[in-house]
């Protein structure tokens, strides 16, 4: 069974280097550049893992979107 991942950073690079290391075959993968509602939907609603680019994120951005709790498996 495939496990969610969510990928957010702001910088494509990151973004696309991650991609490509994840093995599809075990993981459903999501990626965003930045926290937006339906990122905030995804994380509240569902169980997996997180990689998150954080310096690439506004200053405040977890807290203030109530994403500070953990994304749990």
């Amino acid at each position: 069974m495939k496990k969610p991942l969510v990928i957010i950073s702001a910088c494509q690079f990151t973004r696309l280097a991650l991609e490509s290391l994840i093995p599809t075959d075990r993981y459903i993968v999501r990626v965003y550049s930045n926290v937006t509602t339906e990122v905030e939907f995804v994380l509240k609603t569902s169980c997996g893992y997180l990689l998150a680019d954080i310096p690439s994120l506004p200053s405040g951005e977890f807290g203030s979107s109530g994403l500070s709790r953990p994304f749990a498996e």
